[in-house]
């Protein structure tokens, strides 16, 4: 553990030192805040992400199995899904079918009452035909 301690320590200098190099070459005055800004984040995060490994290490197989707890349950879920969408489908095709054969099966009925004629109406066109008369009608500019 004192191996990696000074291991840190020592990238943390080396990164602090280029750092330095970056602000003293710096292109103008302006960007100098924001520079150190980014650098005082960079050495808080290659602080912080060593200390969260050594403290972290007693609970990472207990996040690893949580990972692995949830993922299980999603692809149960998402074979559910699948069985149920496929279901559905089905069960929406057989229900399209029956609707198309109803109305096939009305339309048929409609069309055999049309063409027989009741008993005591003669033929279609022979007793009920009327005569529409159209006027004449005179397109001009002369109204």
């Amino acid at each position: 553990m004192g191996g990696k301690l000074l291991q840190i320590i020592r990238q943390v200098g080396i990164f602090m030192i280029c750092a330095q190099m970056i602000l003293h070459f710096k292109p103008s005055e302006s960007y100098g805040k924001y520079i150190k800004l980014l650098i005082s984040i960079m050495v808080l995060v290659q602080l912080f992400l060593p200390a969260m490994e050594i403290l972290g290490s007693r609970g990472n197989g207990n996040f690893e199995g949580k990972i692995g707890f949830y993922t299980d349950i999603l692809n149960e879920s998402m074979e559910e899904v699948n069985i149920t969408s496929v279901t559905a489908e089905k069960m929406l095709e057989e229900m399209t079918m029956e609707e198309i054969k109803t109305r096939i099966n009305n339309q048929n009925a409609v069309e055999d009452e049309e063409k027989q004629p009741e008993a005591g109406e003669e033929e279609e066109g022979t007793k009920g035909e009327e005569n529409i008369q159209v006027d004449r009608i005179e397109v001009g500019a002369g109204d």
